[in-house]
């Protein structure tokens, strides 16, 4: 059973699942900011980045997504569509007219998949779009791609 939690902050994901994400080695782990309201999913996520070699930093809704990524500058971004309060496509239209932003890698993460809705998102800025449900690993890799020099 998934539970989305609706109470827009940032995810409170239990038993230290999540707190290791912040690595005591010397090089730099890329940050990804992941935007999903099913805490569920985004603790996957989370688990999954994690062990892959990144940071992660985790908001459950579109209205707190622009701040903390703002505050975050992460390497990467992995958004929902349907948000509470502010829609994913909204957050990626605002990241796009952000002179700071505008060049953020984003995935857009959706149970949307009808070639209209994955046309919008890549229209809108999406570097990539992925359909729920997805494979870890394909995410992983559409990832690493994203952020290695010279493949956007």
């Amino acid at each position: 059973m998934t539970t989305a939690l609706h109470n827009c902050g940032p995810m409170r994901i239990r038993h230290g699942a999540v707190a290791s994400v912040r690595s005591n080695s010397m090089h730099k782990r890329p940050k990804i900011v992941i935007v999903e309201d099913d805490e569920l999913l985004a603790l996957v996520l989370a688990y999954n980045l994690v062990n892959a070699g990144y940071a992660v930093d985790s908001v459950d809704c579109g209205s707190k997504a622009l701040a903390t990524i703002d505050q975050a500058r992460p390497d990467a971004v992995l958004l929902d569509w349907e948000l509470p309060e502010l829609s994913g496509i909204e957050v990626l239209r605002r990241l796009r007219r952000s002179e700071a932003l505008q060049n953020l890698p984003v995935i857009m993460l959706t149970a949307r998949s009808s070639t209209d809705d994955c046309a919008r998102a890549l229209a809108v800025g999406a570097n990539r779009f992925m359909a729920k449900p997805f494979g870890i690993r394909m995410l992983i890799q559409e990832l690493a791609d994203l952020l290695s020099p010279g493949i956007k």
